[in-house]
């Protein structure tokens, strides 16, 4: 099964995935690009944000792992901070899903 094959059948399994993705600011996605263009990268998110909401159905696609960091979970009263890494097969799939999404136009 090819890449984009399988992220269409990951759109077409789980819709939140684009509803997740379309929820994000401009900010938001530039995160994503520039994990695309850092080899090894870890980006971190505050519990509740939009990016939360879709590095976690992410995760479920073997896209984002999320990291064990116990010096992040509670910085201040309150906010727990999530961390993320792409896959191997996140580099792979994620720009494929992106494109998916934007060209879908919705």
């Amino acid at each position: 099964m090819t890449v984009l094959t399988q992220m269409r059948a990951a759109l077409a399994d789980n819709p939140q995935l684009e509803h997740a993705f379309r929820a994000l600011s401009p900010g938001d996605r530039s995160i994503l690009h520039a994990l695309l263009d850092t080899e090894a990268a870890e980006a971190s998110t505050v519990v509740g944000s939009a990016n939360a909401r879709l590095w976690t159905l992410l995760e479920t696609t073997g896209i984002m792992k999320r990291n064990e960091r116990p010096e992040l979970t509670k910085v201040a009263p309150g906010i727990e901070i999530l961390s993320y890494t792409l896959t191997d097969r996140g580099y792979r799939a994620l720009p494929v899903l992106m494109s998916l999404i934007d060209s879908s136009g919705n």
